[in-house]
């Protein structure tokens, strides 16, 4: 791994445009991401332009990836709709299983049963 550049506005550069666009992430994230090493000191720098949440992850004010929004129920037409588009998939990825009857005596579990 390398130092962090020299040039301190590219790092905070890089940060900044890490998080727009991977948002929220960790330092470690962007570390990893960017094969820098001592990154926290950019952020540290950079941390009043910066939202932090719990688990030290960092993203930018106006991002709302974080933000909830309220769950809404499917209505009963749409659970109907996914579930007849899930069998309808199901069907159509399952191979008929016919083929995988058990055997009916022991002779039938021979690859090759004797000729008569």
């Amino acid at each position: 791994m390398t130092a962090p550049p020299a040039d301190l506005a590219s790092a905070e550069l890089l940060v900044l445009r890490y998080l727009t666009a991977f948002g929220p992430a960790t330092v470690r994230d962007i570390q990893a991401w960017s094969g820098l090493t001592r990154l926290r000191e950019v952020a540290d720098r950079l941390s009043g332009q910066l939202r932090a949440f719990g688990g030290g992850l960092l993203d930018l004010p106006d991002s709302s990836a974080l933000e909830i929004t309220p769950f809404t129920p499917l209505t009963p037409q749409e659970t109907d709709a996914i579930t007849a588009e899930a069998a309808t998939l199901l069907a159509f990825l399952t191979p008929p299983l016919a083929f995988l009857t058990p055997p009916q005596t022991p002779r039938d579990l021979h690859l090759h049963p004797p000729a008569s």
